[in-house]
């Protein structure tokens, strides 16, 4: 049986040499993601034969593992697949990527693979994100042109120990300001302010937009896999164009040579975070799986 333990934040400098180059540029596998969600989805590692496994809670509470991250994938998931039957679950795989899905089918013809729309990542090119170049981007470019002419006083810096507390303190006041049906976007934000009041731990980068001096937005995320993953986007709407402004700032800061593209994570189902994802015209959508190998 696997010896899985629960994901801490001590547990970056252990689990990120086994995500280097088997992220597959999708989001679920980057070392921010899985620490910042880790209580949501209750996380879970452990280290067997130089490989990788992570146990989660999934839909509907069912537990789940991710795809065993090791040089051995027929070995890594033999031992996955024997911890579960000794579990007495059904062995259940999520975020399984494109590329490596025909491996774990033709590992277990038997197996039924399912994707959701909702799933699907957003990469973009990241020179494209920077300069925003192409007819298909002339919306963003004029969003952005607006807003510098509207709010000619905005600056743009990057989060430090100086400034982390007015960003709580921004993040707090939106959270204040939501409707208590809204239980997603609070239990969202309740993560965003735990990951910023330990910012310094979770080696991210990250940026805020100002306009007179006040904290209108600011993102967060982290280089990895030669990607920008971008975690966390949030601005005050009634600066009109403050979205699309913080979304350009951050990549023109965080961008650099070795930055080939941005991932912007999925959707989540909402038609209008959708519709503004689409606007970036993006390269890709890459596709996740959940497999069951039964």
């Amino acid at each position: 049986m696997l010896p899985l333990k629960e994901l801490q934040l001590s547990d970056l400098s252990v689990i990120k040499p086994y995500l280097v180059g088997r992220s597959y540029r999708l989001c679920d596998y980057t070392p921010g993601v899985l620490l910042m969600w880790r209580g949501r989805y209750q996380i879970e590692y452990a280290i067997e034969h130089q490989t990788l496994f992570i146990g989660l809670q999934y839909t509907k509470g069912r537990p789940a593992f991710m795809l065993p991250l090791g040089e051995d994938l027929a070995g890594g998931l033999a031992l996955l697949t024997a911890h579960c039957k000794e579990k007495g679950i059904s062995p259940i795989l999520c975020n399984v990527s494109q590329e490596q899905l025909p491996r774990v089918l033709a590992l277990y013809p038997q197996a039924s693979a399912v994707y959701h729309r909702d799933w699907c990542d957003y990469l973009y090119d990241a020179d494209k994100m920077v300069h925003l170049t192409g007819k298909h981007l002339a919306g963003q470019r004029n969003h952005i042109n607006q807003f510098k002419r509207r709010y000619q006083s905005h600056t743009f810096e990057d989060i430090t120990a100086d400034n982390l507390d007015e960003v709580l303190i921004f993040c707090r006041a939106m959270r204040a300001g939501m409707d208590s049906e809204q239980r997603k976007r609070i239990e969202e934000m309740d993560m965003v302010i735990a990951m910023l009041a330990e910012f310094d731990r979770y080696e991210q980068v990250g940026g805020l937009l100002r306009v007179d001096g006040q904290i209108i937005g600011f993102s967060t995320g982290e280089v990895f896999d030669q990607t920008l993953f971008v975690h966390v986007e949030k601005a005050d709407v009634r600066y009109q164009g403050a979205y699309a402004m913080v979304t350009n700032c951050f990549a023109r800061r965080f961008v650099t040579p070795e930055v080939l593209y941005v991932n912007r994570e999925e959707d989540m189902g909402v038609e209008g975070l959708r519709s503004s994802k689409l606007s970036y015209d993006p390269i890709a959508l890459p596709k996740k799986y959940q497999v069951m190998i039964g």
